[in-house]
């Protein structure tokens, strides 16, 4: 892996590392439901209301993040089946909690259990990066959601959550994609891109999905950190671009897709959806 290469990741993993850390400080604070796996009151929805002041600090002090808050297992409230005690920041406004429809038999519910970041988060038992993708029912920006479990094994209780903009991730990766005078693709694990120097591999398409030997791909490298499972390639040409893909949901029902960004590439508009 050539020095040029590794720094493209760099200044992200170096970033995904602070805000990891945050969120481990959050998991810590919400320790004290895991009392209620060792014989203790389970916790009430307004207990948590301990967590607020934090919260919105911790969005005030950050510009990079658009939410933050933890998300409880099934069962660990005595006063709500499920739970997501989060507060997200609207445009020109103060940061608000969010308020969503968690009945998972309604037609409007959201049923958190079922997305790949919760049940990425759970089954990892570690810090967890999942997207990108569109939060249309928060900041209507392109997001990653990182997570860290609150509780381990049997003691599991939920997850400390943040979101991150693309838009943010992408300032720190240009100078190094840009600096290396050729096509470059920063993808996830999963081959779904997160930014890019060409128009041909728009963010949430994936290049996954085609034989990647036929491109004109000339390298391929990783973070060397387990927090951050992208890779970087350069060189791919269209043959790799699949823009016909599946769209994955995220946190609040948020959805994969295309979007512009610094580099000028295509956009798609963002859904809504009711909220309660």
């Amino acid at each position: 892996m050539s020095a040029d290469v590794a720094s493209v990741l760099g200044a992200v993993a170096d970033e995904t590392d602070r805000l990891l850390g945050s969120l481990e400080d959050l998991a810590q604070r919400a320790g004290p439901l895991l009392a209620a796996r060792r014989g203790q009151p389970p916790p009430t929805v307004a207990g948590l209301s301990v967590l607020d002041d934090y919260l919105v600090a911790a969005l005030a002090a950050d510009a990079a993040a658009t939410g933050i808050g933890i998300v409880l297992g099934p069962g660990t409230l005595a006063d709500r089946e499920r739970w997501i005690h989060w507060f997200w920041r609207p445009p020109g406004r103060p940061a608000e909690r969010l308020r969503v429809n968690l009945d998972p038999v309604s037609c409007d519910g959201y049923d958190y259990t079922m997305t790949e970041w919760y049940r990425r988060g759970r089954e990892a038992g570690t810090a967890s990066l999942t997207g990108p993708y569109v939060d249309y029912v928060c900041s209507n920006e392109y997001v990653v959601t990182l997570t860290v479990p609150i509780g381990e094994g049997a003691d599991f209780v939920g997850l400390a959550g943040l979101d991150v903009r693309v838009a943010h991730l992408e300032e720190l990766l240009l100078p190094g994609m840009l600096g290396l005078g050729a096509t470059v693709v920063v993808v996830t694990a999963e081959g779904r891109v997160v930014s890019s120097s060409s128009a041909l591999f728009p963010p949430g398409t994936t290049v996954a999905g085609r034989d990647l030997a036929v491109t004109s791909l000339r390298e391929r490298t990783e973070a060397n950190r387990p927090n951050l499972p992208w890779r970087v390639l350069v060189g791919c040409d269209a043959a790799a671009a699949d823009d016909d893909q599946p769209v994955p949901t995220g946190p609040g029902g948020r959805a994969t897709g295309p979007r512009g960004g610094v580099l000028g590439r295509r956009s798609v508009g963002t859904g809504t959806r009711s909220s309660g």
